[in-house]
């Protein structure tokens, strides 16, 4: 698998993805109870029963 030893060897020349804030997020969750417990937060909308949204976040996981 020349193709592999190949990608391998560039890993060290690629990098990193860096993603800067601020950051939207959008949460789906499957019970209500999980976006009520978010929607309480600074920031966060809830959009329905289900779903909250955070704009000009600036960590990606704050709605985890």
């Amino acid at each position: 698998q020349p193709q592999t030893g190949r990608a391998i060897a560039r890993v060290k020349s690629i990098p990193p993805l860096r993603l800067e804030p601020p950051f939207h997020l959008l949460a789906q969750f499957t019970e209500e109870r999980l976006a009520e417990r978010l929607a309480g937060q600074p920031q966060v909308k809830r959009l329905d029963a289900v779903t909250v949204e955070m704009e000009d976040a600036e960590q990606p996981w704050l709605l985890l």
